[in-house]
């Protein structure tokens, strides 16, 4: 087998395992939203009381289930983020990195087994809770011997190599002293065999923690001082990795991993909201006394996905490098307008507070997501552009507090009034959207009118070359894409 054989074969292989890992977060994802009802077992916690802590039984029961289902699913898809980044950056053999590939997907399989099949009910001690933890401490122990490998890889890349690797066993120690801080609180906690008396008196370690850590008192700031140098060196030695071994678009690349795995994750969320539109119980909090509109939010989802994917596309390719910041901050603001005109044409047909929160609400996330994907692939574009960019942004997060606010999702009576008039009501909220609307309109328009004046100069300049073919090229054409 020739050497471009064998390149060709390995970045195939990098790719299957890749898509067997981002087929894998989406599947854990969409299957514990859907399994949610049996993760948080009614008996024990019942939704009308989650997050409610107004006594000591609610706070204590409370503490378990959201520990319990944080921890696990974190670990869960966590450890399959860094699978996936590990793949994506791989520096040593396929066929040795196996090992460490079949330990992150069995460390996600164990995490989402106990997530989904042994939920936190009343039979259960807080003990279950150190279960719970065990494979986020595996993935932890996993992640430090892989990183241990990829710094002896460098070895010979980084000339100040000594100084490298005493900034990475640093690192190592203080990551491990707040784990093993953190994980002794815990068990010191837990450590008591009743859940419902984690948050009384009759739990030593939580009145020792109110008496020293969570009041003003001497040990209190002592305590929290010490913590605070360790994270802090934490992040001193981690940072001071990067710097010295001079690769800044290691960062970059690192958070394109993250934000590729997530639009993933996210993707299982909107799955589970499309599925979950038409399976909710209409008599049910803010549903009480309402036109089913799912079609309008979820057709306005699918046709934003569709422009934001074409939007991604192009600005991870090499097009758009083509352009000049001009043109880039056109097709920026271009995307902001489109995305939030379609979203604000579904939101005029009015069908009920809800629909309308819901739109807004997407048109807000639409926004942040295209500046997001702007900052990390293009990031150059016009200083207006970026003007007229944050001004939609902030224009459409002003919006979706308002009508969040109007169909009154935060309050204890929630009312979700049928709006049947099928006009535009022009609100303060619907002022804002038409703000932000207004402003990339007008700045495309300003736009559209430079380059038409420049076709136009172009098209005069041309009839007169052909009189005087010696005459110099116009200044202003570099003006023109």
């Amino acid at each position: 087998m020739t050497n471009k054989k064998i390149v060709l074969w390995k970045s195939d292989v990098k790719q299957i395992l890749n898509v067997i890992t981002l087929t894998l977060a989406f599947a854990i994802g969409l299957f514990s939203l859907l399994n949610i009802n049996n993760i948080i077992n009614q008996d024990f916690l019942s939704f009308s009381n989650l997050f409610k802590i107004t006594d000591s039984q609610s706070q204590s029961r409370n503490f378990v289930v959201i520990y319990n289902f944080v921890i696990l699913l974190f670990t869960a898809l966590g450890s399959l983020l860094w699978n996936y980044r590990n793949i994506s950056k791989l520096q040593i053999k396929l066929s040795k990195y196996l090992a460490f590939y079949i330990s992150y997907v069995g460390i996600s399989a164990v995490s989402f087994v106990l997530l989904n099949f042994f939920p936190y009910t009343a039979e259960k001690t807080p003990v279950n809770l150190l279960i719970a933890s065990a494979p986020f401490l595996v993935l932890m122990l996993v992640n430090t011997i892989a990183e241990s490998i990829a710094t002896n890889i460098y070895k010979k890349a980084y000339p100040n190599y000594k100084l490298y690797l005493t900034n990475f066993v640093l690192a190592t120690v203080f990551k491990w002293v707040l784990v093993g801080t953190l994980s002794f609180a815990l068990f010191a906690f837990i450590s008591i065999n009743d859940t419902d008396l984690l948050f009384s008196n009759q739990n030593p370690f939580y009145v020792w923690m109110k008496q020293n850590v969570l009041t003003h008192s001497q040990s209190s700031v002592l305590i929290t001082v010490a913590f605070s140098f360790v994270l802090v060196a934490y992040v001193f030695t981690s940072a001071g990795q990067l710097l010295i071994s001079k690769q800044r678009n290691k960062l970059l690349n690192f958070s394109k991993s993250i934000l590729s795995y997530m639009l993933v994750v996210l993707a299982s969320f909107s799955a589970w909201m499309i599925i979950n539109a038409f399976t909710m119980n209409q008599n049910d909090g803010i549903l009480v006394n309402r036109v089913p509109a799912h079609l309008f939010w979820m057709l306005a989802l699918l046709i934003d996905v569709l422009v934001l994917g074409a939007y991604t596309y192009v600005s991870t390719s090499k097009i758009i490098h083509s352009f000049n910041q001009t043109t880039k901050g056109f097709v920026l603001v271009f995307t902001l307008v489109l995305t939030t005109s379609i979203l604000l044409t579904f939101k005029m047909f009015d069908r009920d507070k809800f629909n309308n929160f819901i739109l807004v609400l997407l048109a807000a996330l639409s926004a942040l997501y295209t500046l997001v994907i702007w900052q990390l692939f293009v990031k150059q574009n016009s200083s207006v552009s970026n003007i007229i960019a944050y001004l939609i942004l902030t224009c459409l997060a002003f919006a979706s507090v308002l009508e969040g606010l109007n169909a009154k999702l935060l309050t204890s009576d929630p009312q979700n009034d049928v709006l049947n008039n099928g006009s535009l009501l022009f609100k303060v909220a619907d002022l804002f959207i038409i703000s932000a609307v207004s402003f990339g309109t007008l700045s495309l328009l300003h736009r559209a009118l430079c380059w038409t004046k420049a076709i136009v100069r172009i098209f005069i300049y041309k009839r007169r070359e052909k009189k005087t073919p010696k005459r110099k090229r116009a200044k202003w054409l570099k003006f023109l894409f």
